[in-house]
């Protein structure tokens, strides 16, 4: 870098040309921006420029000041003058004579020169240099300078004469140019003040707009607004208002440009930008039924328009939003969560809506609503499906009640009552844990003589509950009114000559006497002292025991016969061997001197036995009776068929008929047909012999048939509901007739021939419909017809029958289960002197004694009580009484299972042979892990050796009860019994054999209810699947009979007269 006073001088002098320039570039620059917007702005107050053009001209403006900045900063920066160039330059400026500076810096430059000449050169340079002063205020007296100046005075001058003269056209100007998206406009054109301008809203939103216009100080007095899209340009009228004028563009989808006009000027054109609605990504819906329903929480999958839901449900709702934008949830206009979610309990009607705002503050209103309508718990309903609602039944008579309830939420209870004063009395109540809205249940209603009397009625409800806080209970509208009748109404008919009638009379006449007997011994009992006064007494009685004797002899021969029931032959020979024996005992015993009792006891407890009796006899007559119904009811089926039988034959009877009187009736049409050829005057003898035997033939057949018509009226099996088979045949009748007249007469023979030919052709109609009607009786034969496309008939399905069999296998299951109830333990206990044990059979130690005996049968695994050290095989409980045991010889069985507490010590075990069995006490022996050989398990571990079974147990009712409710069939007492079977493994964990052993019994009572309830249900269905498909059947037949051959022109015919007359 070359150095010295030389080259700083040069560097000095180029700093100093460079602020010069720089200078005068900056007062030119703001000379022309100066005269730029003089010129501008005048021409805008003219010619009013767009924003475009304003924009373009701002543009040009800021672009040239950017260059001249530009290259400014590039010379100052980065442009680096020669020293040689330099030189010349100041030497020129400064007018230094010989070249003297230049030749100082060529000299310096040249490396060949000698050290001496070059500082010569050099220092004549400096000396030259020294009187000259560069100065930096040396700028503002150059030529340029001053040039530069004087136009940048004059400029500004011009501006400001502009500005002073028409300061408000240039203030329009300036701001014009400062914004060119103003509305502003030149004071020379129309003042526009549109609002909003440019916007953006939201897809299928409105935007208003509302502009103020004025001319020269002056409102505009009307404006109309341009609007163009994409597809038009369309100009609308704009309303005056207080606002100014206004106009709606609505359901906006795609950006729309709109300018204001003021007759032939316009505002600029202003932008509607579109932006999608913000949305959300997801929105779900959980509902919460109240507690009280027992129903889990489901989703809302698809919103309807209006969504009821059962009051005091709760509604949670949970949201996904884009990124950045927020949601405002509100019900019924009130604000409930500003968050993504809310919960909400529905108490009344309850709509819901929710905003959702983008980052750009947009806003969404109707981002989401749902309607909700709190629909109170409706009051469950229940009605009796029995075809009878006045029933008459006998005492001990079982007839199936059916009913149907219905919850909008689930069905909790039904209570099946009768009224009783002053309050009612309970007959069934059925439970359920399961939530079914709707049920058939049905239930087996026995007139028990302890609830009904006989020649009574009563009325029978029934009322359903749900689970509704406090109770919702739903009464049947229609009860059913049962009257009990007397017995002996129905015995009354039975013949007195036969069997049956001796039977009766034998038991009627032994009630009667008993009663007599057991009233004269009631008034008698307190002046018996001796036996002789019993004489008459006794008598009677005996006289009633022969009678039932009687009675049970003359029920052997009818059984044999199959005229009466087991159970009632049964129930006769029992009253004769047990009660009734056993009366007469008593009267032995009274007054029997080798046994010293009370008369009085003895008397009293005849009497008590003879009131049983009466009760016996009661209800042995009322098993008679129910017997003869039920025969009664036979012999009605029998007879209808029988009916059935005589329909059949007579139509076959009929058939044949027709299919005679056809042959016949064609032969018939061919003779008249030969005597149509001749005049009556040609007829000869034997045409008139032939004739007439003709017409008394036709007569003949006519009366057959009338007689065929009046047979099959009188028949009660046949389907009066049609009656186009008996219309028919009085048709035929009467065309018989006239055939048969109109052959007696010579003129107009035609008409026989006519008659004949009607008749044949009723007879074939007739035979054809005999072909399906025969087959139309109420046998319920079962056709099977191919069908076209469309639906098939569905019978009922076997699942029914497959559902009772699962109840069979369950109530076999269940009663597998007796061995295990029937050896359950067994706490009795006794201590006498001797022994005790069972000889050589099966059975139970109960000692408390110290020894005890077992037979050559081993005992059950049981558990009992005693506490013998000696002979025992079994499980056992109590205290071992040695402290030594030998004699435990036997086969090896499980350990104790009673819970008495283990003491302290342990028994010495003198025997070799190993043992699992227990001590029999409640010490331990051994150090093995069963019997003596250790300790004692835990108490509950044979028990739970049972739970396999019953959990199988429990899970078959559990699926069985699953498969009805899905069929919508009576449950019975199902769940009754699912409810017991827990209570049964409750009472194995505890050992309580007793209450085992009951509730088991109750299970099977249950699960044999249950399947009672489900053959009637599916009984009652058979027969009305059974009457509908009879109904269809016939109005298909109906619907689609064909027209028989040769008769088309002739119903045709029929129909249009049919139809001319309506």
């Amino acid at each position: 870098m070359a150095t010295g006073d030389l080259y700083r001088t040069l560097n000095r002098y180029e700093i100093v040309g460079k602020v010069r320039q720089a200078a005068v570039a900056v007062l030119a620059a703001l000379s022309a921006d100066i005269l730029l917007l003089f010129c501008l702005f005048s021409l805008d107050n003219i010619l009013n420029f767009n924003s475009w053009t304003r924009i373009f001209f701002v543009f040009v403006i800021v672009i040239l000041n950017l260059s001249l900045i530009g290259w400014l900063v590039w010379m100052f920066a980065y442009r680096k003058e020669g020293y040689r160039k330099l030189a010349t330059g100041f030497e020129k400026e400064n007018g230094i004579r010989d070249n003297a500076m230049i030749n100082a810096v060529c000299f310096s430059e040249d490396g060949e020169l000698s050290a001496s000449l070059k500082n010569h050169f050099v220092s004549q340079a400096v000396e030259n240099c020294r009187r000259i002063r560069l100065r930096f205020s040396s700028v503002l007296k150059t030529r340029n300078f001053k040039m530069a100046s004087r136009v940048f005075l004059l400029a500004i001058i011009l501006f400001g004469i502009y500005s002073a003269v028409f300061h408000r056209h240039a203030r329009n100007a300036l701001f014009r140019f400062i914004n060119p998206y103003s509305q502003l406009a030149s004071l020379n054109y129309t003042q526009f003040n549109v609002t909003p301008g440019d916007i953006e809203i939201i897809e299928g939103d409105s935007c208003r707009i509302i502009s103020n216009a004025t001319r020269g100080g002056e409102a505009a007095s009307e404006l109309s607004l341009v609007v163009k899209n994409q597809d038009s340009i369309d100009s609308y009228e704009m309303q005056k208002g207080d606002k100014g004028f206004s106009m709606e563009i609505k359901n906006i989808s795609s950006p729309v440009v709109y300018s204001v006009r003021n007759r032939h000027e316009a505002s600029r054109w202003f932008n509607i930008g579109i932006v999608r609605k913000p949305r959300f990504e997801n929105v779900s819906v959980m509902v919460k039924p109240p507690e009280y329903t027992g129903e889990k929480e489901y989703p809302l999958t698809q919103l309807k328009r209006n969504n009821e839901l059962l009051k005091d449900s709760l509604v949670k709702v949970s949201s996904v939003l884009p990124s950045g934008y927020k949601a405002v949830f509100f019900a019924n206009g009130r604000n409930i969560s500003d968050t993504t979610g809310f919960e909400y309990r529905i108490s009344s009607n309850t709509v819901f809506t929710a905003n959702v705002k983008n980052g750009k503050g947009l806003e969404n209103k109707d981002a989401w609503t749902a309607e909700f309508a709190a629909v109170e718990d409706r009051v469950p309903e229940i009605r009796f499906l029995n075809t009878s609602t006045n029933i008459e039944m006998l005492l001990g008579e079982k007839i199936p009640i059916q009913l149907l309830a219905e919850d909008d939420i689930a069905v909790k209870s039904v209570d099946i009552f009768i009224e009783a004063s002053p309050d009612e009395k309970i007959l069934k109540s059925f439970k359920y844990e399961q939530n079914r809205k709707s049920l058939r249940e049905v239930w087996i209603l026995t007139a028990d003589k302890s609830i009904f009397a006989q020649n009574a009625s009563y009325r029978i409800w029934a009322r359903v509950s749900d689970n509704f806080p406090g109770g919702h209970a739903g009464l049947t509208q229609v009860p059913i009114t049962v009257h009990i009748a007397d017995n002996s109404k129905i015995l009354a008919e039975i013949g007195r000559n036969d069997a049956e009638g001796k039977l009766y009379s034998f038991l009627i006449k032994a009630l009667e006497k008993q009663k007599a007997v057991q009233n004269m011994l009631g008034g008698r009992m307190k002046n018996i002292r001796i036996k002789n006064e019993l004489n008459e007494i006794d008598s009677g009685q005996n006289e009633v025991h022969r009678l039932i004797v009687s009675a049970s002899d003359t029920a052997a021969e009818l059984r044999k016969s199959n005229r009466i029931t087991e159970p009632m032959k049964t129930g006769i020979d029992q009253v004769k061997s047990g009660i009734s024996t056993e009366i007469l005992g008593e009267f032995k015993d009274a007054f029997n001197e080798k046994k010293k009792v009370d008369v009085k006891i003895t008397l009293n407890k005849i009497i008590l036995m003879q009131g049983q009796l009466i009760a016996r006899l009661e209800e042995l007559l009322n098993l008679l009776a129910l017997g003869k119904k039920e025969m009664e009811a036979k012999k009605e089926e029998a007879k209808e068929e029988l009916q059935d039988l005589a329909l059949l034959d007579k139509f076959k009877a009929l058939k044949k008929d027709l299919e005679k009187f056809k042959e016949d009736q064609k032969k018939v049409m061919e003779k008249t047909e030969e005597l149509d050829k001749k005049n009556p005057e040609d007829w000869t003898k034997g045409d008139e012999d032939l004739l007439g035997n003709l017409a008394a033939r036709e007569m003949d057949m006519s009366k057959i048939f009338k007689a065929d018509f009046n047979d099959l009226s009188k028949l009660g099996r046949q389907d009066f509901s049609n009656s186009k088979m008996a219309e028919e045949l009085v048709a035929m009748y009467e065309e018989l007739q006239k055939a048969g007249e109109a052959l007696k007469k010579k003129e107009n023979i035609e008409i026989a021939t006519l008659n004949e030919e009607a008749a044949a052709g009723l007879a074939e109609t007739i035979e054809q419909n005999l072909e399906r009607w025969l087959a139309d009786t109420p046998d319920n034969i079962k056709w099977n017809a191919e069908q076209g496309e469309g639906s098939p008939d569905v019978q009922l399905t076997d699942l029914p029958n497959e559902l009772t069999d699962i109840i069979g296998d369950l109530i076999e299951s269940e009663s597998d289960m007796s061995e295990d109830s029937q050896d359950s333990t067994n706490s009795t206990a006794w201590d006498k002197d001797e022994g005790l044990g069972w000889g050589v059979s099966d059975g139970n130690i109960n000692s408390m004694q110290a020894k005890g005996i077992t037979g050559n049968v081993l005992p059950n695994n049981n558990e009992v009580a005693g506490r013998s050290g000696e002979g025992r095989t079994g499980k056992s409980s109590g205290q071992f009484v040695g402290d030594t045991a030998v004699g435990k010889g036997g086969r090896e069985t499980p350990t104790r299972l009673t819970q008495s507490p283990f003491e302290e010590g342990t028994i010495k075990d003198l025997t070799k042979e190993p043992q699992g069995g227990a001590t029999g006490g409640g010490k331990q022996s051994g150090i093995g892990h069963e019997g003596l050989r250790g300790k004692t398990p835990d108490n509950n571990r044979d028990l739970d050796q049972r739970l396999g079974g019953q959990v199988e147990l429990k899970q078959k009712a559990e699926a069985l009860l699953r498969k009805l409710t899905v069929q919508n069939l009576p449950t019975g007492d199902l769940e009754e019994a699912i409810s017991k079977m827990d209570l049964i493994s409750k009472s194995n964990t505890k050992g309580k054999g007793l209450e085992l052993r009951q509730v088991k019994d109750d299970v099977l009572s249950s699960l044999i209810d249950a399947k009672t309830a489900i053959n009637e249900a599916v009984k009652s269905d058979t027969e009305k699947n059974i009457a509908k498909r009879k109904k269809d059947n016939f109005f298909k037949y109906n619907g689609n009979e064909s027209t028989p051959s040769g008769y088309e022109d002739t119903v045709e015919a029929y129909f249009k007269s049919l139809a001319q007359g309506e």
